[in-house]
């Protein structure tokens, strides 16, 4: 009976190490998804650049200011997520639009558009107005040693 228990168990914790690795897993398919601050400043700072490839005008970038990051009662040692939103307005033609919006999307990371609308202008060209959204994942290694 010793010898069937530790099968038991030792298939229990085989079963227990696979759930585990499935997790492990989908933890870090979830980690590339989200920005870290780096990268967040990084793609903010680059609108503006990426709008100008696309030849499209940035007539507005706007971000919401709902809550101070750190005003939470996250600990300085916890890694945490917090939503970064923004409202960019910009001006083109559609395939610059297109073209603006696939950019700001071709990364690893997760780029959200929540809302998107486009009007025409009395010059010929479309005004779009969309919802930004990005996650970012903040002390993800610790707190920074200062």
């Amino acid at each position: 009976t010793l010898d069937r228990k530790n099968k038991i168990i030792a298939g229990y914790v085989r079963n227990k190490k696979k759930e585990l690795q499935q997790l492990q897993h989908k933890s870090q398919l979830i980690d590339a998804s989200l920005f870290d601050d780096v990268k967040a400043k990084q793609f903010l700072s680059g609108i503006q650049a990426a709008a100008e490839q696309t030849n499209c005008f940035v007539n507005s970038l706007k971000f919401p200011q709902d809550k101070k990051r750190g005003s939470m009662s996250h600990s300085l040692q916890s890694p945490y997520v917090e939503a970064s939103r923004m409202t960019l307005s910009i001006t083109g033609g559609y395939r610059n639009i297109v073209a603006l919006v696939n950019k700001l999307q071709d990364r690893p990371e997760q780029v959200w558009i929540d809302s998107l609308r486009i009007q025409s202008t009395a010059g010929g060209l479309l005004r779009c107005d969309m919802t930004i959204t990005i996650y970012v994942m903040y002390n993800k290694e610790g707190p920074p040693d200062d």
